[in-house]
């Protein structure tokens, strides 16, 4: 067949797909806006109830298995059997001593733990302050897990099973828990993950009331800090100097600019002279300099 054959051929063929096409079809009657509306209403608030009564049945779950850590793995086998395991008594057999092991069974109480504050917490953006003390008690008992020898020692299932963030974890997707957990921005969801949770759980909460208890959590993590570096010796040898030279005075900066946001001004304006003084080729030395002269009530710019 000729060129201009073909053309004429496909054509005839793009024309003869058009008028076989069928008509647009007629749209539907409109709906009842009003009625329409008022069903939604009545859907979502089934909606809420039903996420409501899902979230009291896991926090009654959970409450009972952070008694102990017996309690705790057995919640954890039946997440992860109703999570697909094909072979569970297979599974058990594998895991036996993991299962058994102390700094696991410690793990899994904790993250549970940390679990059902977070249920208890909810997604509503007011009364954050409220959960403020009971995060830094969990950063407090977390910090003595962290920073104990015999957990470190143990197997790194339990450390992992710490750092892993809620979401991923068996029992948020066993009891479709994820949407009922607060959001990213406003609350940590690594349950090992300490300075996270002061900073998102604790200090941004007590710094719209000035709260003095700031101080508290800056001690904490600079306590852990130092335990942890001092843990590490065999390990790398820098990790004391890395955290008293670098880490350590980031957090005392953050820490004096806390106190003068909590009605210390005078002992803030004191810390940061004194970090200066000490620690003067740190690279946040610049910020550091900048605070004390806003301070200082000088105005001229940092050299």
């Amino acid at each position: 067949m000729t060129p201009t054959a073909l053309r004429l051929a496909g054509a005839a063929a793009i024309l003869l797909a058009a008028n076989t096409m069928p008509a647009a079809a007629n749209d539907a009657p409109a709906i009842d806006a009003a009625a329409a509306l008022a069903d939604l209403a009545a859907l979502q608030e089934k909606h809420e109830r039903s996420a409501e009564a899902r979230r009291r049945e896991a926090i009654a779950l959970l409450r009972a298995a952070v008694q102990s850590g017996a309690s705790a793995t057995r919640l954890y086998e039946d997440a992860v059997e109703n999570q697909g395991q094909p072979d569970m008594a297979e599974w058990k057999k594998k895991n036996a001593d993991l299962l058994r092991a102390k700094p696991f069974e410690s793990a899994l109480q904790l993250r549970l733990r940390y679990l059902l504050l977070s249920l208890e917490r909810g997604r509503a953006p007011e009364g954050a302050a409220r959960w403020a003390a009971p995060s830094l008690q969990y950063a407090a008992d977390l910090a003595r897990l962290l920073t104990d020898k015999s957990f470190n020692a143990g197997p790194k299932e339990a450390r992992e099973m710490l750092q892993a963030p809620l979401g991923e974890g068996p029992f948020v997707r066993w009891l479709r828990l994820g949407p009922l957990l607060p959001p990213g921005d406003l609350w940590e969801h690594s349950p090992g993950e300490l300075g996270g949770i002061l900073e998102k759980n604790v200090r941004t909460a007590w710094r719209k009331e000035g709260n003095p208890r700031l101080d508290e959590s800056w001690q904490l993590e600079l306590n852990a800090g130092a335990a942890l570096a001092e843990s590490r010796v065999g390990r790398g040898g820098r990790a004391i100097d890395d955290f008293n030279n670098f880490t350590a005075p980031s957090l005392l900066f953050r820490r004096a600019r806390d106190r003068a946001a909590a009605g210390q001004p005078n002992c803030a304006t004191a810390d940061l002279l004194d970090l200066a003084r000490r620690y003067p080729a740190h690279p946040e030395f610049p910020a550091w300099a900048a605070a004390l002269r806003e301070m200082l009530g000088d105005k001229t710019d940092t050299p």
